[in-house]
């Protein structure tokens, strides 16, 4: 298979005839569900999906945390603050949402990228993918995290020679069989800028794996649905085999991710 997107469940085709669109979309520092239900931390976020929460903490860098009164005075050792949400879109749920039950499958030589606009300054603890990994035995979920100026298009037309050269940031993730909600968390923290795009690519990493074992990043409206841009902050991209250039798919259709940032209060 070369690329395309994978169609689940009943109720995506039930959407084609006229189920209306409200995504769940949280960003640029807030947490408001479609229910109501709003996530604002790592220890909440994992509490709605199963996973351990992650908080950031470090120490300062430019004192002495032994001061005379035993608190570290001015120079002292700095507190880090909780990360919060900063940019999301979270699980398609039919209805409201037309189109929901759509994968992007991602084989051998293949990859897909979601942009996103960063809504606050700081450390980027983590970010989470609702993804899937059939050949999660032998290889990996390989993301790249590119830094891409100020433009949410910013990948179009572009090759992986250009991710590779603008990469802050890389890991790799096991994932599972099933489409889940998966934590990818860096090395070394990358700290991102308010007002800047930055791109999450993912391809598969290690051997190739046979092409009937794939990877599937959630997503919104492949068959068009109501034509609603989910995440005004950023695009969808795809590649196909050998990856010779991104396709900037169309403003409806965005891949489900979530993203935490901390303020950088101790840099």
């Amino acid at each position: 298979m070369d690329k395309g997107w994978f169609s689940g469940a009943a109720a995506c085709v039930l959407g084609l005839v006229g189920f209306a669109c409200s995504p769940e979309v949280r960003s640029f520092g807030t947490a408001a569900g479609a229910g109501g239900e709003g996530r604002t931390s790592d220890a909440s976020s994992a509490a709605s999906s199963g996973t351990t929460g992650v908080t950031s903490s470090s120490s300062g860098v430019g004192g002495d945390d032994t001061g005379g009164d035993g608190t570290g005075g001015a120079g002292g050792a700095c507190q880090a603050p909780e990360a919060l949400v900063d940019q999301s879109l979270l699980e398609c749920t039919s209805p409201p949402v037309t189109q929901c039950t759509t994968s992007w499958v991602i084989s051998n030589g293949q990859s897909a990228a979601q942009s996103f606009t960063v809504g606050a300054t700081g450390i980027l603890t983590k970010i989470r993918l609702r993804i899937s990994n059939e050949a999660y035995s032998t290889n990996t979920i390989h993301i790249n995290l590119v830094k891409g100026g100020t433009d949410p298009s910013w990948l179009a037309q572009r090759s992986m020679g250009d991710v590779n050269a603008n990469t802050i940031a890389e890991a790799d993730v096991q994932g599972d069989k099933f489409v889940q909600w998966q934590d990818v968390v860096f090395g070394s923290p990358p700290e991102v800028e308010e007002g800047e795009v930055y791109v999450v690519v993912v391809t598969m990493g290690g051997p190739p794996a046979p092409d009937d074992l794939m990877i599937r990043w959630a997503g919104y409206n492949y068959w068009q649905g109501d034509q609603v841009d989910s995440y005004p902050g950023g695009r969808a991209f795809t590649c196909g085999a050998g990856c010779p250039s991104f396709n900037e798919e169309p403003p409806y259709r965005d891949l489900e991710f979530e993203t935490y940032v901390a303020p950088s209060m101790c840099l």
